[in-house]
């Protein structure tokens, strides 16, 4: 349980503080309130105002002057941090009269451009999930992220209930939160039986998440980096890239296999959990993986029985 003074400064009133006290406890870790409690305390100290005083204005002017002192992922982090926040106000405590404003921000500054120099190759991947082979749970996560596109909190936080097995069909199911909507991804066929063959073989956890460290703890994101850097290593590969980069070639790969029409286009970004402004970025960027087009329909992950 985190100690709520360890993430509060003297701009907080004492109404404030007791609500972030409660909205933090959506976090399912201390880690996670730990780090959200403190952006909002050093956002609190940038403005020396308490949460529910800063404005529209204030918070343009917050994000304009953080836009290249911290990483895109940085920053969208944060906006969906405040973002959040302020939606738990507006709708838990309506007496109050506050109104959410983050969704407002102009994110136009910060760069959207795709790192083309951190896209695996398909033969970069290739050599990867090959090396991989040894541990069937990261040849599944690689693949998760490489033909699915979940994002590597995805990933960590997926349990045995959302994963939804039909007769010739297999499902993420992704319940509705406070902040999300309800979703339900359907897997391509190949992921459909690797998630079969290892749900089959994996051991019984009471936690009931799909994926653990040797220590019997649920995977976090330091585990799948640790666990990239491992296999791009053991591949001999000398690219730099992470479980982002093995997304985004999945995202890249679908945009370019579309006809790119608004509507399919809004069909990858539902399925990818893209906004409209990173979407854009990757339409632009689908040369990278404009080597062969026709091979594009062809990607599929082997079960681990064959040979890539």
């Amino acid at each position: 349980m985190i100690d709520i003074k360890t993430v509060t400064c003297e701009y907080y009133s004492d109404e404030f503080t007791e609500i972030l006290e409660r909205f933090l406890m959506q976090y399912k870790n201390d880690r996670s309130r730990t780090e959200v409690g403190r952006a909002v305390r050093n956002l609190c100290k940038y403005f020396q105002k308490d949460f529910l005083e800063i404005t529209a204005e204030d918070i343009q002017t917050y994000f304009d002057d953080i836009a290249g002192k911290v990483t895109a992922n940085t920053y969208f982090t944060r906006k969906s941090w405040f973002h959040r926040l302020a939606q738990y106000v507006e709708m838990g405590y309506p007496s109050l009269g506050y109104r959410d404003s983050y969704y407002l921000v102009n994110t136009e500054a910060v760069s959207q451009k795709i790192r083309s120099e951190r896209i695996p190759t398909m033969e970069v991947i290739d050599r990867v999930l090959e090396a991989s082979k040894e541990n069937p749970m990261y040849y599944l996560i690689f693949s998760l992220a490489f033909r699915c596109a979940l994002q590597a909190t995805q990933i960590v936080s997926l349990q045995r209930k959302n994963i939804r097995i039909e007769e010739e069909r297999a499902y993420f199911h992704f319940p509705k939160t406070l902040y999300a909507q309800e979703k339900l991804l359907v897997m391509p066929q190949d992921i459909r039986v690797l998630m079969l063959e290892y749900m089959e073989n994996m051991p019984e956890y009471s936690d009931g998440y799909l994926f653990h460290n040797k220590h019997g703890n649920p995977l976090t994101i330091r585990n799948l980096d640790s666990a990239v850097a491992k296999y791009r290593k053991m591949s001999g590969t000398e690219l730099y890239f992470t479980m982002n980069d093995l997304r985004s070639r999945s995202i890249l790969e679908m945009i370019q296999a579309s006809d790119k029409t608004p509507e399919n286009l809004g069909k990858i970004a539902a399925y990818a959990n893209l906004h409209s402004l990173r979407l854009s970025s990757y339409v632009n960027a689908t040369s990278i993986v404009n080597d062969c087009p026709a091979d594009l329909v062809n990607i599929r992950i082997n079960p681990l029985g064959e040979d890539n």
